[in-house]
This record gives C-alpha cells, sequence and structure tokens, in this order.
C-alpha cells in the first residue's frame, strides 16, 4: 500500500505542522485561557518540535534506535508509537484535567520520563542522540514546570499515582520496543 507506507515515512512533516500550529495558536490566546491548560497544550507543541529533532533535522532517532535494540524497526512500528503514545494520549490525558489532576500530571511525568532517558543515554554513551536538545532545553523545563502547576490542588498520593502511571505508560512503550517489537512492511 503505497499511500499508508508514505504515512509511515511523512508523518512527522504533518506533525511538525500540527505543532507550529499550536504553538502560534497558544501565543495568540495567551492570557485568554487559563495558565494549566495553556502550559498543558504549550508541552504538546515542544513535542512536535522534539519529533522534528528526532525524525526531520538533525534526524536519524530510527537508526539510533535500531542500533541501540540491535534490530530494525519498521517505519510503521515508529509512526504507530508516535501517534498512541504522543498525539492521540497526550490530548486525552490534558482533556480529562477536568475529572481529575492526575490525567494531565500522569501523561506529563511520561513526557519527563523520555526527555530524561534521552539525557541519561547522552550521559552514558557520551555522545549526542537524536531529541536531546530539545529534551534538555524545552521539555524537561516546561514539563516540570506545567506538573509544578497542579502541586496546589494534589496530594502527595495523587502525584505518587501520577509518577506510577506516567512510569507505566513508559514503560509499556519500553517493553513493546525491546519485547515485542518486529520489523514489519
Amino acid at each position: 500500500m503505497p499511500r499508508i507506507e508514505g504515512l509511515y515515512k511523512h508523518w512527522t512533516k504533518g506533525t511538525t505542522i500540527l505543532g507550529l500550529i499550536i504553538l502560534s495558536t497558544l501565543f495568540l490566546v495567551n492570557g485568554k485561557i487559563d495558565t494549566i491548560n495553556w502550559f498543558l497544550w504549550l508541552n504538546l507543541g515542544i513535542y512536535a518540535l522534539h519529533q522534528f529533532e528526532e525524525f526531520i533535522f538533525p534526524g536519524g532517532f530510527k537508526q539510533e534506535l535500531e542500533n541501540r535494540l540491535r534490530r530494525p524497526v519498521s517505519e510503521r512500528a515508529i509512526f504507530l508509537i508516535n501517534m498512541i503514545y504522543v498525539w492521540i494520549s497526550l490530548p486525552i490525558f490534558f482533556l480529562l484535567r477536568g475529572i481529575s489532576p492526575i490525567f494531565p500530571v500522569s501523561i506529563l511525568f511520561m513526557v519527563l520520563i523520555n526527555a530524561l532517558l534521552h539525557i541519561s543515554m547522552a550521559i552514558r554513551a557520551k555522545y549526542y542522540n537524536p531529541g536531546l536538545i530539545v529534551s534538555v532545553i524545552l521539555t524537561l523545563p516546561v514539563a516540570a514546570y506545567t506538573i509544578s502547576l497542579f502541586l496546589s490542588v494534589m496530594t502527595t498520593y495523587g502525584l505518587v499515582l501520577s509518577f506510577i502511571i506516567g512510569f507505566a505508560i513508559h514503560a509499556t512503550l519500553l517493553i513493546y520496543l525491546f519485547v515485542f517489537l518486529r520489523k514489519s512492511k
């Protein structure tokens, strides 16, 4: 299926544009929506920049992942991971804020863990990995700050539960990568 294969190869071009639209919109509505919502959606725009660094410029994350896993990773797998864990999960968890702050804080912990993994990989390997720059400069401070905005409305139990959920979400991604991932075309 040539069309779907094209989607698997070029999805980051669309999400980069979507991220720029999100970031532009946020700056247009600054002061018109509440601070927490503004920062929640800022995290999604930043994640688009993170994926731009991973897959477009300078790119190379797929190759880095294949080297670490010592096996090929399909374009389809990369697409599905990023659609499910970022472009579907983040908005849903953000929108569930009205039910409980545990939802957005959990997914923000997943984002924070991902940034910390990029940083720890760079420290251990002593070289750059695609996604590192945005992780250090934007993702880590903005996700941490956004979590801090919830501290006044969450108990310690709620924060710990959010961390556990965020960790579990990221763990499912790693389990998928290391245990179940197979090259598929």
